[in-house]
């Protein structure tokens, strides 16, 4: 009357998954001082651009503007 069951039958241990890293699979130099010329121009024309974009008529207003006035 007992609960036998043939070891068999019992369902595999669990195993913890495997870890995965999070780095690609086809990158195998992550040296950023290894980039190409051209890497470091696209981010020196982008710096550029963007400290144009923020420092544009950065002058104007010349009083202080509240935007919400009740």
């Amino acid at each position: 009357m007992g609960n036998h069951v043939k070891k068999s039958q019992l369902p595999p241990p669990h195993e913890a998954p495997k870890s995965k890293g999070y780095g690609s699979r086809g990158v195998t130099d992550n040296d950023i001082f290894l980039l190409p010329v051209s890497d470091y121009q696209w981010l020196a024309a982008l710096t550029v651009l963007a400290a144009a974009v923020r420092l544009f008529r950065l002058y104007q207003p010349t009083s202080v503007v509240f935007d919400e006035v009740q």
